[in-house]
Parts: C-alpha cells; sequence; structure tokens
C-alpha cells in the first residue's frame, strides 16, 4: 500500500491510477481492494475491470479516479503493463502514461517535474526518473541503464552516488541506452507510434527493447533528476532464492540479442555456458538446470 499512498499525494498534476493484478495469490488484490475503498475518496471512484475489457477498448471514456484490473493469470511484466496501458489509451483525456513499479515510493513532485522535463523537446518520448535505494535514501540507485552489447550485460548508470544537487551536476544523463523500468513516462503519441512492451521477456529487458524502438522511429529519452522514485529493487523476483529472476534475466538476455544483434548470439550463448557451470561449482542445481533449458531451447523454469 506504500506505493499507493505516495500516489495519491502526488501534488501540482491531475492523473488517474490503473492497478494491473497478475492473478496475485496472496490475497493481495482483496486487501488493495478493500484498503482503496477506504482511503482512496472515499471508494466511490474505485472501478474494477477484467483484461479482455481492457484490451477490446470498446467501452470508450469510463468516469472514475482509481480502476482495478485483474489480468486472470500471471502475465509477466510487460504483458501484464501492456493491459493498463491499453484501457489508458482507450481514455479520451488520457495524455501521458507513468508506469511503476508497485515496489517504490514517490516523491510528491515526482510526476510533475517528469512532465515538464519530457516536454522540453518534441522527440522525446519516454522520461525516468532519478532511483533512488528505499533502504539507503542517501544513495543512488540507478538514472538510466547502460547496455553492453557483447555479452548482453546491463548495469544501472549513476549507481552508488550521493544524493544531492552537486552529484547530481557531476551526472551525464545523455550518456545512457535506456530508461529504467522501475519508473517510465510516456507521451501517448508516443505508444501510438511505437507500441507497447514488448511480451515475448516475460520479466527483464522490456525496456531496452522499447529503447531500441524508440530509437529507430527518431524519438529520444530523457531523465528528470528532480523526479525521486524510492525503489527496493527486485524485491518480488528475489523470491525463492532469484532462480526465477535469474532465468528470465538469461532468456531474455537471448531472446533481446537475437532481435536485434545476432552478431552477439554466439558470445552471450557462451558467456551463458560459463555462467552454467558456475553454477555447477557452486552446486545451484536449479539455476544451471534453467541455464540448460535456455541453450537448448526448452522453455520450462525449475522453481523448486
Amino acid at each position: 500500500m506504500a506505493c499507493l499512498t505516495s500516489i495519491l499525494r502526488l501534488q501540482g498534476v491531475n492523473f488517474k491510477i490503473v492497478v494491473c493484478d497478475n492473478a496475485s495469490s496472496d490475497f493481495s488484490y482483496e486487501r488493495l481492494k478493500s484498503w482503496l475503498m477506504v482511503n482512496a475518496h472515499g471508494g466511490g471512484g474505485v472501478i474494477e475491470l477484467d483484461r479482455d475489457a481492457c484490451i477490446s477498448r470498446g467501452s470508450g471514456d469510463v468516469d472514475g479516479d482509481i480502476f482495478l484490473v485483474q489480468n486472470g493469470v500471471n502475465l509477466g511484466f510487460g504483458a501484464g503493463v501492456n493491459v493498463g496501458l491499453h484501457f489508458a489509451l482507450s481514455q479520451s483525456d488520457m495524455t501521458h502514461a507513468w508506469v511503476l513499479n508497485n515496489d517504490t515510493e514517490v516523491s510528491r513532485n515526482s510526476l510533475r517535474e517528469m512532465l515538464i522535463e519530457i516536454e522540453c523537446a518534441p522527440d522525446r518520448g519516454i522520461c525516468g526518473s532519478k532511483l533512488v535505494s528505499f533502504s539507503e535514501r542517501s544513495r543512488i540507485q540507478g538514472v538510466a541503464g547502460i547496455y553492453r552489447p557483447m555479452f548482453c550485460r546491463v548495469s544501472e548508470y549513476g549507481r552508488g552516488v550521493e544524493v544531492d544537487s552537486e552529484a547530481d551536476d557531476q551526472l551525464d544523463v545523455a550518456r545512457f541506452d535506456y530508461v529504467i523500468g522501475a519508473s517510465m513516462l510516456f507521451k501517448r503519441s508516443f505508444l501510438m507510434d511505437v507500441g507497447l512492451f514488448g511480451e515475448e521477456y516475460f520479466l527483464y529487458f522490456e525496456e531496452l527493447d522499447l529503447a531500441f524502438r524508440a530509437k529507430k522511429k527518431g524519438y529520444s529519452q530523457c531523465v528528470s533528476l528532480k523526479s525521486i522514485v524510492y525503489h527496493k529493487e527486485g524485491a518480488s523476483a528475489r523470491k525463492g532464492g532469484g532462480v526465477v529472476s535469474d532465468y528470465y534475466a538469461n532468456r531474455s538476455r537471448l531472446i533481446f540479442t537475437k532481435k536485434y544483434n545476432k552478431n552477439y548470439v554466439l558470445t552471450v550463448r557462451l558467456w551463458l555456458v560459463a555462467s552454467f557451470f558456475k553454477r555447477i561449482l557452486m552446486l545451484d542445481i536449479r539455476k544451471a538446470y534453467n541455464l540448460w533449458a535456455i541453450l537448448i531451447g526448452i522453455d520450462t523454469v525449475l522453481e523448486k
């Protein structure tokens, strides 16, 4: 509830909230609905929708301030978010869409600052925030992402830098490859032209895929260093010892390389082979099996 509490305190902007639930099994959807009915403007503006209604976009404008979408199954990050984006695009008053992870808290002016930044140039289609560590709020978690194609590795630019205005002056936010997916603001026109998140990944690399498509269409990206978002960084994905996150990170790494950088498929596969033997030596059999499955093309994740 911490994320929604911080969103409801946003200042200087008019907005509506769309929450997409990927068939969570811990009753979080029910708890969230009950909480919103009490805490969100008396609950009068809370509307429930299902995935089919959002994707069909046949109903036109829907009155309400907060929309709860039950996807019915776990669609992964990209496909799950896309359901909400489909609904947002069906609303005539939607000008921008802010995709925000549920393991975040936002500062009161975070959205306003992103809107200011993205409108500074007509070719800007995506804007990111300054992500700050949730547990250590004096340190930046990342302001943007860096991509290294040889082994398809990614890293956060600005990680570990102190949170202060002097440090901001040293950050070159033009030197990045993609906006980190925990907080991404899009123009409506951008989504209509470039499209939504790629759904082939399930987890990870969706924002890099979108960045590559944006560049091909002539759009630029930006980051607002005044937009502060506190992020827990993979709190959900680390469950179960990180086996699931390890699988999808490596699976998506290979999918992305095959799609955009075929010249590096061999080096990425060699890196996966090396990672497989490393996990064998560490007796991490579940992760080793999952890497082997990726290498031979078995689309199955061993979670337990």
